[in-house]
Parts: structure tokens; C-alpha cells; sequence
């Protein structure tokens, strides 16, 4: 049988009437929601205690700060000559949100501000899924709590970046999918979040096209297969949608030349996988989903399974497949990097999924086809005991940035002198806390960094990497290179630039960050001999 599009649009099965339509429902409902806000302010509170409460694990989360910053200075970006504040930026729509804050608080605060309201908003569409399949009050809460702990969630939910909203977006996205045919009101909330999906993280765009299309579809059966009623019906949400996006798209093609971040473009020529043999990016793609389904224990199993029996799973897995296949065929790698960031966005699908035990019957599930309060608490249970490495590399996270990224940027910021030009890979907290000049190796804040690695380094598979830096260092004319143990084991930087006949002389103090003094060909020729 082939698929069409009324096969995501068909209805879901039979199922129990939601909690909310009992009639202690809204009481209990209320007591859910607060639940969640008093844990998440207990953990605030723990974070603050500790003086870690504006201190984020990645150094993406300073990009974000420093874009923030020069948005609200004016759109002129003084560490990098060729970026605007939209240069590096991932979601336009979190970084007017940063800097909107940003006018009433210091930015961090704001930052942080915006990641709990973040957690809340998917910890609520959490509820709100397991609540519409006939979970109620300690059920609802408790499957909120193992969706929050799952994989690497508290990571990502408070990693500094979009990725808390994006989550949060995309288990109402299917959540509202799932109501919108019962609701007028709600329908239209759908198609607000579709035009709110593509900029705040670009591949939600899929999540939003396949939801739109879908939506459409139902229509058409709602009007008895008219499909030019349908059109009439849909577009007032399409043009709602549109004029959400349409802003955002307009600036970013105004202040980038694209309307894609090009972070992307980026990210693909200085890693350098598309062309890798397939074996390799087999192995590294089913390595990294494996640990991702892993990190929710036994929920993926009912999860994976109940999946495709609504309309609106059916849309996320669709959603999944197509994003995944587009990172298998690009970058691969990219599913590990910053603890599987980018596959976080398919943890609310995955939790979709599992919600449908509260109305799966044993007729058809057998012993999986009830979900009573005990069984969630029991999901809860195990992904806190599973999210505890993942805390743990929280902290550890944090504690770098606090410790060996801090030192290096005050070390930069107090020995060189001002007109010293820094090469950097690391492009957020080397901005946030200096002035100096820098030139970004990756392109993420230099996109003329970009074009030697699409003429170098992707073709190469990543061979010539250490040629597209070294001229990079000879473009930006830099002085000193600060980089990290790791990408330099990993990526040869300082062995690049020997071969190219750089001098490059360690200076400061030692730690997982090193400080680079520079010298170019040309000066390191005509030098005489120590």
C-alpha cells in the first residue's frame, strides 16, 4: 500500500477521554504544571547557589551572547570585520529573544532566563501529550520528569542555545497536530508554531512543511474531499504562518545574502564528511543514533513502537527519517557533536511515541497496554539514573568554561597587545570576553573562512584542512592562534601551519587551550638564524 498524505491525516485510534475532561482535571492539571515550575526553580536555585547559574557548558552559548551584544550596539561587529549579528547565529528567532531580554537584564541572566523557560514549555508539552492520551495528576507529572531526564536532555535543555526551545516546539507542534481538528483555536496555534519552526532551528522547517501539507489534507476530507475549499479553508493559517517567517527570512537575507544560517555551510566544509566512504559514515551514524535511543532506556521500546499508530507520530517519524537522512548523507559526525545536540530535537518525537501507552489497550499490546502511575514513575526513575553521566558531564562542562576557557581569554585579554589579530576555532568566549581582533578558522564568524574549505578541505575529505588554515592565518593576518588540545590532535591546526612555513611558538600559561604566537612565511624567511 503506498502512503498519502491522508494516511498522516487520518485520526487517531480510539482512546480513553483525556484527564481534562474530568472534572477534577483542572485542579489537578494546574498542580501538574506548577509541580514542574517549582523543580525547575529548585534547580535555578541550586545553580545560583553555586554561582554556576550564568556559566554555560558551550562555547556556542557565547556566540549567541556576543551576536546579542552587537545586536543591541547597533549591528556592528567589532571582533570579526566581516559579521554582522546574524553571522553565526543558528535561530534568529533566539537571538532577538536574547537581546530583547537583554534590554532589561544583564545577557546572561537573560540567556539563562530564556533556556528555563525553555525546559518549562517542553516540560508542559510533555504533559500535554501523556494528558491527551488519558494520563492524569502524578501520571502526567512522572512522564514529564522521564522526558526532561532522558538521553542527554538536561544538557541540551540548558546548554545556552535554541535547543530547549526547539524541543519545546516540536512536542506541541504534535500535540497541536493531534487537536487541531477538534479546535478551531487550536488549529490556528498549529500554524502559528509552523511559521515560528524554520527560524528557530532550520530543519524544523521539514517538521513544519509535512504538518502544513498534512493539515491541508485533513481539510479537504473535512470538506468532503474538496480540494478547492480546502485551499480557501487553509489559507488564513498559511498566510498567518507566512508572515511570521517572512520577517525573519527578509533579515536574514538582507544581513547574510541567504536565508539559511550559514552555520551549515560552515559546519559541512571544515568537517569535511559528505564524501567519506559510506562504510565509515554508517558507522559513526548507527553509533551515534544507538547511544542517542539508548539514553531512554526501556521508554524507547514502547516509544518506537506506538509511534507510528497516531497521524501525528506518524508525521514525526517522517520528520525524523528525512532529517536524519540529510545528516547521513552530509555530516554524520554531526550527530555526536555538543553531547548529540542536534539529535535532540527527535527526543519530544521519541516521547510522542511513548505517551501513547496511557491509551494503548491490552487487546492490542498485551501486557505494554497500560500505563498506570507506577510504570511512569518507573520511567522517571530509570532516566534519572540514566541522565546521571550526562549531569555530570554538565558540570564538568561548566567547570571548563569557568576554568580553562576563562583563563586562556583572560590570559589573551591582559598579555597581547591590542593590535594583536587572534586565529581562533572557538568562537564564542574568546568574543565575549575580549576586544581583540579575531579571524575564525571554522567560518562560523568569518565566512571567508568557508570558501578555502569548500575549495580545500571538503574535496580533500579533510587532508588539505591544514592548507585552507594556513591561508586563512595569511588573509587575516593574524598574530596569534589560540587552540584547543583536542582540535589539534584532532584536526592538525598547528601542524598545518608548520608545513606551510609558519613559526608557530607556544606562549603563556599551559592548559587545554593554547596561546599561539605566529609568524608567517615570508617574515619567518627573512629572519636570520637564532
Amino acid at each position: 500500500m503506498t502512503a498519502s498524505p491522508a494516511t498522516f491525516a487520518a485520526s487517531p485510534p480510539p482512546r480513553p477521554a483525556v484527564g481534562a475532561s474530568l472534572p477534577s482535571a483542572a485542579r489537578s492539571g494546574l498542580q501538574v504544571e506548577a509541580g514542574l515550575a517549582a523543580l525547575l526553580l529548585a534547580l535555578a536555585g541550586l545553580q545560583i547557589a553555586h554561582g554556576m547559574a550564568t556559566v554555560f557548558p558551550l562555547d556556542d552559548a557565547y556566540i549567541v551572547l556576543h551576536n546579542a551584544q552587537v545586536l543591541l550596539a547597533g549591528g556592528v561587529d567589532a571582533s570579526f570585520s566581516e559579521a554582522s549579528a546574524l553571522v553565526g547565529s543558528t535561530s534568529p528567532l533566539h537571538l532577538i529573544l536574547v537581546a530583547g531580554l537583554g534590554r532589561i537584564m544583564p545577557l546572561p541572566v537573560g540567556l539563562t532566563l530564556l533556556a528555563y523557560l525553555g525546559a518549562f514549555a517542553y516540560g508542559c508539552g510533555l504533559i500535554a501529550a501523556a494528558r491527551r492520551s488519558g494520563a492524569r495528576g502524578a501520571g502526567a507529572f512522572a512522564f514529564a520528569l522521564a522526558g526532561l531526564l532522558a538521553a542527554h536532555s538536561p544538557f541540551q535543555l540548558l546548554n545556552g542555545l535554541e535547543t530547549g526551545l526547539a524541543m519545546a516546539a516540536v512536542i506541541w507542534a504534535l500535540v497541536l497536530y493531534g487537536d487541531a481538528a477538534t479546535s478551531a483555536a487550536r488549529r490556528w496555534l498549529l500554524w502559528v508554531l509552523i511559521g515560528i519552526l524554520p527560524v528557530l532551528r532550520p530543519e524544523l522547517a521539514v517538521l513544519g512543511l509535512l504538518l502544513g501539507a498534512c493539515d491541508l489534507w485533513r481539510m479537504r476530507d473535512e470538506a468532503g474531499g474538496g480540494t478547492l475549499a480546502a485551499v480557501r479553508r487553509v489559507l488564513p493559517c498559511a498566510l498567518a504562518a507566512g508572515l511570521i517567517v517572512a520577517p525573519f527570512l527578509i533579515w536574514q537575507w538582507v544581513d547574510t545574502g541567504t536565508v539559511l544560517p550559514g552555520t551549515i555551510g560552515a559546519k559541512k566544509a571544515w568537517f569535511a564528511e559528505t564524501d567519506l566512504p559510506i562504510g565509515l559514515k554508517a558507522r559513526s551514524f548507527v553509533t551515534d543514533a544507538t547511544q542517542f535511543l539508548a539514553g531512554f532506556g526501556l521508554t524507547v521500546l514502547p516509544a518506537l513502537l506506538l509511534l507510528p499508530v497516531t497521524a501525528a507520530g506518524r508525521i514525526g517519524a517522517v520528520f525524523a527519517a528525512i532529517v536524519l537522512t540529510l545528516y547521513f548523507r552530509e555530516m554524520p559526525g554531526g550527530l555526536s557533536h555538543n553531547e548529540q545536540r542536534y539529535l535532540h530535537v527527535f527526543a519530544p518525537v521519541v516521547m510522542f511515541g511513548a505517551a501513547g501507552l496511557f491509551w494503548a489497550g491490552p487487546e492490542r499490546f498485551g501486557a505494554l497496554g497500560r500505563m498506570p502511575n507506577a510504570v511512569a514513575a518507573v520511567l522517571a526513575l530509570q532516566a534519572a539514573l540514566l541522565a546521571l553521566p550526562g549531569l555530570a558531564r554538565y558540570r564538568d562542562a561548566t567547570a571548563f568554561t569557568a576554568g580553562d576557557l576563562d583563563r586562556i581569554a583572560r590570559h589573551a585579554r591582559e598579555a597581547l597587545p591590542a593590535n594583536a589579530r587572534l586565529l581562533i576555532h572557538d568562537a564564542g568566549y574568546i568574543a565575549w570576553a575580549t576586544s581583540l581582533p579575531l579571524i575564525d578558522m571554522v567560518g562560523l564568524k568569518t565566512p571567508s573562512s568557508i570558501a578555502e574549505h569548500r575549495a580545500l578541505t571538503l574535496p580533500s575529505n579533510g587532508v588539505r584542512r591544514g592548507e585552507a588554515i594556513a591561508r586563512i592565518a595569511a588573509r587575516g593576518a593574524v598574530s596569534h592562534a589560540i587552540v584547543l588540545d583536542d582540535w589539534n590532535e584532532r584536526f592538525g591546526i598547528v601542524d598545518g601551519l608548520i608545513e606551510a612555513g609558519w613559526t608557530v611558538a607556544p606562549t603563556g600559561p599551559a592548559g587545554a587551550y593554547r596561546l599561539y604566537r605566529l609568524t608567517p612565511p615570508t617574515v619567518a624567511a627573512a629572519s636570520p638564524a637564532p
